[in-house]
C-alpha cells in the first residue's frame, strides 16, 4: 500500500484538479466508508482538509475526491524522494533505534523511538504524532 501514511500538504491531483476537503460531501458525497478517522494518519477526517491521502490503502497510492462536478475522484502525485534512504539518517542526531521506510520511492517516514518525521523532497519536516 502506498502512501498510505502520506502527511504532506498535495491538495491537487495528476490532472490538475484541486481537491474536495474529506469532511465535506459537496459536491461528491464521501463514501462512509472513509469517515472514520482512524484512517487518515492526521488522527481525524477533518484534520485531513483537502489534502491528498490513502484512507483505503489503494495500492495506486494518495488520491483524493475533486472539486470538479464531472470528474469524482482522481489520483495525487505525491512528491518523489529527492535523497537515498540512507541520507536521511543521521546517526549523531538519534537517540535511540531509527527505521527508516521508502513507500515505493513516493514518501520516506524516518522511525525515531516515539515519534515519526515525514522528509519530502524539500525538506520540510512533519510530525505524524
Amino acid at each position: 500500500m502506498i502512501g498510505h501514511e502520506y502527511m504532506g500538504m498535495v491538495s491537487e491531483t495528476v490532472n490538475g484538479k484541486k481537491c474536495q476537503k474529506w469532511s465535506s460531501n459537496t459536491p461528491h458525497p464521501v463514501s462512509s466508508r472513509f469517515s472514520r478517522d482512524e484512517l487518515f494518519p492526521d488522527g481525524s477526517v477533518a484534520a485531513a482538509e483537502n489534502y491528498c491521502r490513502n484512507p483505503a490503502s489503494d495500492p495506486y497510492g494518495p488520491w483524493c475526491y475533486t472539486m470538479d462536478p464531472d470528474m469524482e475522484w482522481a489520483q495525487c502525485d505525491v512528491p518523489l524522494c529527492s535523497k537515498s534512504p540512507a541520507e536521511y539518517i543521521n546517526l549523531s542526531s538519534l537517540r535511540s533505534w531509527t527505521i527508516l521506510l521508502c513507500l515505493s520511492l513516493s514518501i520516506c517516514i524516518i522511525h525515531k523511538y516515539d515519534s515519526y518525521v515525514l522528509r519530502r523532497p524539500a525538506l520540510m519536516e512533519y510530525s505524524l504524532w
